[in-house]
C-alpha cells in the first residue's frame, strides 16, 4: 500500500524516472552516451588500403551493441598486397568492426551464410600463401589486431571510414591497421 500511494502522488513518479535515467547516464562512459544519441539513419562508405606486400583476409560488418538481437551487416574481404577495395557502403550502424569478436559472435548468433570461413577471423589474417592454395587465407606473414569504431565519436553516418593495412614489427602480431575519416 505504501509503495502505491508513492507512485500514485503528483510528481512522485516524474521524480522518480528522472533520478533513474540520471543514474543510468552517469553510468555510461562519453562514448557510449554520444553513440546512443548519435543519428543512425542513411548510410556509410567504407574502404581498404592494403599498403603490404601480403593478402590481407578478413570480415567487416556494422551492428549495434546496445542491441543484443542486432543481425550485423558484413562483407568478407581477401586484398592482394599493395591494393585497395571499396568503397562498400553498410547501413548506419553504432559499430563499424573489422575482424572483432562481438560482429563474429553476432554473425554466428544471427545464422548468417558465411561466404569465406577461411575469411571468418578475430583479427585480419596476412598471406603470403599462393592464392589458389590451401594456405591463401592462412595468417603465414602474421595478424593485426581487429579495428573497433563507434558511431558519434568515430564516424557519422554519410562518412567515409577508411582502414589502411600496415606492416609494423613493433605492433603485436607484426601489422597495424590505421584508421582515418572523411567526412
Amino acid at each position: 500500500m505504501r509503495l502505491r500511494t508513492l507512485y500514485a502522488r503528483p510528481g512522485r513518479s516524474a521524480m522518480l524516472m528522472l533520478v533513474g535515467t540520471s543514474l543510468l547516464v552517469l553510468s555510461c562512459t562519453a562514448d557510449e552516451i554520444n553513440a546512443f544519441f548519435a543519428s543512425r539513419s542513411g548510410q556509410f562508405a567504407v574502404g581498404f588500403s592494403n599498403k603490404t606486400p601480403y593478402r590481407a583476409v578478413f570480415t567487416v560488418g556494422a551492428y549495434d551493441d546496445l542491441n543484443q538481437f542486432s543481425i550485423p551487416e558484413f562483407q568478407q574481404f581477401r586484398i592482394e598486397g599493395n591494393q585497395t577495395a571499396g568503397p562498400i557502403f553498410l547501413n548506419c550502424r553504432r559499430v563499424v568492426s573489422v575482424g572483432g569478436a562481438t560482429l563474429l559472435a553476432l554473425i554466428d548468433q544471427a545464422e548468417a551464410a558465411i561466404p569465406d570461413r577461411d575469411a571468418f577471423v578475430e583479427t585480419v589474417n596476412f598471406s603470403s600463401a599462393p592464392a589458389n592454395s590451401a594456405l591463401a587465407a592462412a595468417p603465414t606473414e602474421g595478424t593485426a589486431e581487429p579495428q573497433i569504431r563507434r558511431l558519434g565519436d568515430d564516424f557519422p553516418c554519410g562518412g567515409y571510414c577508411i582502414f589502411t593495412f600496415e606492416a609494423d614489427p613493433s605492433a603485436p602480431g607484426g601489422f597495424r591497421i590505421d584508421y582515418a575519416l572523411i567526412r
